[in-house]
């Protein structure tokens, strides 16, 4: 590795331990210390707890901060940590390992990088250690019970999964090899649901019948199914997991109240990311309440 490629990250890694450790120290500063004695903390600590609670729970609301205090102390954190970050100067090393920024025209990824496990890293945690079906965000497996399947959505698994792709001819193999190709596809294919309660919702732990919208995970392979498009339908990015190159069709159309006791929940997958949740939320909000206009001409 180049000395001025390994200067750079370095570089960063000194800038995200200081920025952490202002943060640290710019919270610690504004605890009180009370009257405790020389050698003693008393005050100080319960101090500590009192605060540090307070600010969990006015950041992901009550109930939620008791149930997941450590994921709620991360996000009470994390704002302070990203404004230390941007403060940051990075070094010029980086002005200068930067050079096709102001040079290509178009810029592109080397063609052996991974988008998928860029788009991973970014988006999906697949630590299930501390997923529950109840989290925002969460992706489940439908059960594939062929009765139970049938009764929710009115029609067979496959079936289903047919209408969401459009199958290319495979030059040099016959009809009925075909068939079997793409049979063996769409069992690789499998329906899920996000569960995509409103975030204030989440939040505050508000009873509720938990929000889920239906989509299928799907291999990536263009050779022989394309996804069809529709307004109603939504995109991921492609992902790279366990080997696995694949992304999610969510159908707008399809979306459902279970409790998580419901037999049609399955095993937890992963979770998806808060901010591409939110662009979900967006979009399924935009598409339920487009508005058509009444003219006379």
């Amino acid at each position: 590795m180049a000395n001025s490629t390994l200067n750079a990250m370095l570089d960063y890694e000194k800038k995200a331990h200081d920025a952490a450790s202002k943060t640290i120290n710019s919270l610690f500063s504004l605890i009180p210390r009370g009257n405790d004695k020389w050698g003693e903390n008393i005050i100080f600590e319960n101090n500590f707890d009192l605060i540090f609670s307070k600010m969990a729970a006015n950041t992901m609301g009550i109930k939620l901060a008791r149930k997941t205090p450590v994921i709620a102390i991360q996000r009470t954190l994390f704002p302070i940590l990203q404004h230390n970050i941007k403060k940051a100067d990075l070094s010029s090393v980086w002005i200068n390992k930067l050079s096709s920024l102001n040079q290509d025209a178009k810029l592109k990824f080397p063609s052996d990088f991974k988008t998928e496990a860029l788009n991973t890293i970014y988006h999906i945690d697949n630590d299930k250690s501390h997923l529950k079906k109840d989290e925002r965000g969460v992706v489940i497996k439908v059960k594939k019970t062929s009765t139970l399947f049938k009764n929710i959505f009115g029609k067979k698994k496959n079936e289903l999964i047919k209408e969401y792709f459009s199958f290319p001819s495979i030059k040099g193999k016959k009809e009925e090899e075909v068939e079997s190709i793409r049979l063996q596809y769409i069992e690789k294919c499998i329906p899920v649901f996000v569960e995509i309660s409103a975030s204030c919702d989440y939040a505050q732990q508000n009873p509720r019948a938990l929000k889920y919208l239906f989509g299928i995970k799907y291999p990536i392979d263009p050779t022989i199914a394309k996804p069809s498009s529709g307004e109603y339908k939504f995109f991921t990015p492609s992902f790279l997991l366990n080997d696995e190159k694949f992304a999610i069709i969510l159908n707008f159309r399809y979306i459902y109240g279970f409790q998580i006791t419901n037999a049609i929940l399955d095993e937890i997958i992963f979770k998806l990311s808060d901010n591409l949740i939110n662009q979900i939320g967006n979009r399924y909000a935009n598409y339920a309440s487009r508005i058509g206009i009444i003219s006379h001409e």
